[in-house]
Parts: structure tokens; sequence; C-alpha cells
């Protein structure tokens, strides 16, 4: 019996939609294997929860990270897999400079900046259509021992470049990945030399203040017992009376000595509070000695 034409294309159809649904799969499935292929080496994969937009966070042959976007097809979930959720704002702010900086940096090069920081991602991005960025924060849903990939130390700064753009030209954006990544480290060392600068000008009013209270204790104590060797110079008779020229002087001398002795305490009070944070102060100082030594001996 001759098969009917429309049940023989039919099952045709079906078959080119399974080959075609299949071929998809692979695809997707082999999304890792197709960046490496293209100068792309992934090192994790990352699901940003309610805008449903998978990234590959990958190191190019050219030396620099980047985050890349899954605009092809959405990707499964594989165990391995990191999951944020989106929300409105994270304890440890993004790289604030940075974000003020991110439209300068980028241009169109890339479609946008990924920060990273100890509690999640803060993605920058270009909208596909209308251009304006969008900014949407996120935090991990796993447990700190599964943040594969992601940097736990302060803010630091990648491209965002499309998985549909390294297909269609990899050369060209290992290229503006590269550009991009060089006036995003440029402008985030002029930002920090400013705050280091700031920071430097603090540490100098805080020396200032402090020279300026042991100057002012020093000067107190020189002034009590000034005081009190002429509050005893002007009794040097204590078992007569005081006429009363002499009763003006010593009273005069007494309030000077309580208003001096006031002084003191208030003093003294200033210094106790400061003496208190030394601990804190002196840490931080040598944790930072320490790290910068590190730094020296790691890059001499």
């Amino acid at each position: 019996m001759e098969k009917s034409p429309s049940a023989s294309n039919k099952r045709s159809k079906k078959s080119t939609s399974k080959a075609s649904s299949s071929e998809k799969n692979v695809e997707v499935d082999n999304i890792d294997s197709v960046l490496l292929s293209k100068g792309f080496a992934p090192i994790s994969r990352i699901h940003m929860g309610e805008i449903g937009t998978s990234y590959v966070k990958a190191f190019t042959d050219l030396g620099h990270m980047c985050y890349v976007q899954l605009d092809t097809d959405k990707p499964s979930k594989r165990e391995q897999d990191l999951s944020l959720i989106q929300v409105d704002t994270i304890s440890k702010e993004p790289v604030k400079n940075g974000k003020l900086t991110v439209d300068e940096c980028s241009r169109l090069e890339v479609c946008g900046v990924a920060y990273e920081c100890n509690e999640g991602i803060c993605v920058l991005r270009r909208d596909i259509d209308t251009f304006d960025l969008k900014e949407d924060i996120f935090t991990v849903t796993e447990s700190s021992s599964l943040m594969h990939g992601i940097e736990k130390r302060e803010p630091l700064s990648y491209p965002i470049v499309r998985y549909s753009e390294i297909l269609a030209n990899e050369v060209a954006v290992m290229w503006n990945i590269s550009k991009v990544t060089s006036r995003l480290k440029v402008q985030a060392i002029h930002n920090y030399n400013k705050e280091l600068m700031e920071i430097r000008q603090t540490f100098n009013r805080f020396t200032h203040v402090t020279n300026t209270l042991i100057e002012a204790m020093h000067a107190a104590r020189d002034n009590v017992i000034n005081l009190t060797i002429s509050l005893h110079e002007s009794r040097d008779k204590y078992d007569l009376p005081i006429d009363e020229t002499d009763r003006e002087a010593y009273s005069e001398i007494v309030n000077k000595l309580h208003t001096g002795d006031d002084l003191i305490g208030d003093l003294i009070l200033t210094a106790r509070t400061l003496s208190s944070r030394r601990q804190d102060i002196d840490n931080m100082t040598e944790e930072f000695i320490t790290y910068f030594n590190e730094l020296k001996d790691r890059y001499a």
C-alpha cells in the first residue's frame, strides 16, 4: 500500500524537527567546548535568577577575564553551576567609582560590565534595543564553598560580551575585551589613587590632632604645676590670717587651678578615648604593612 504524501511529509518534518532540536541541545551542552575552540577558557557558569540570564566566566587567550552572556540559547543548570538571586542592594556596595565611569569605559565595544564582591555580582548591561544602561544586583544562593570562580576579595570588574558575537567574530570580541579591560584598570587606578590621597589627608589631620592633644596635655600639666607653686608662694605663712589684697590674688590662683584641673580631666578623657581605639589602629596598620610587604616580595 502506497504511503500518503501528507503522512510522509509529516514524518519528515517531525524527523527534521527532532534533528534540529537534537542539534540545538548538542550546541547548548557543548558551549564550553565551543568557547574553548574560540580562545575562551571557561571557569564557571552562572545563572542569574529572575532575569533568566546565564553567563560563563572565561579567560581569553590574550590573558583577560570576561563574562560571556549566553544569548543564543538558555542552557540547563548543571550541578556544578552557580545560581544567584536578584536583590535590591548588597551590604558591600560594588565599586562606586567604577560604576560612575562604566558608560565611558565600555562605550559600545562590549555589552556591559560585571562587578564581583564577597556577596555576589553587580551587572551593568546595555539593552540590545535601546542601548540604555541597566543595573542588576545578585547575591549567591549556595554556600561559599561552592562559589568557584567568584573572587572573595575587593570588587573586581570584567567586561561582558555576548556568546553570539563570539560565534560571529571571536578575534574582534577578544580585542574589544582587551581594550575595555585596559580602560577599566586605568580608571580604577585613577579612582583609587584619588581615594588614597583623601585617606592620606585624613591621616594627616589625625596626626595633627594627636600632636595638638599631646602639646595641650603638656601645657596643661605645666600650667597646673606653676599655679600650684604660685599658690604655695602666696601663703608662705599659713598660721597667719591672709589680708584682703592677698586674698584676692589667692582666690584668682585657686580659680585658675580649678580650671586647669578640669582641662586636664577633659584632655585625659579625650586621650583615653583615642587610646581605646589604639589596638584597632595598630591592627589595621600592621595588616596593611604585611599585605604591602607580601606584594613587594611577590613582584620583586
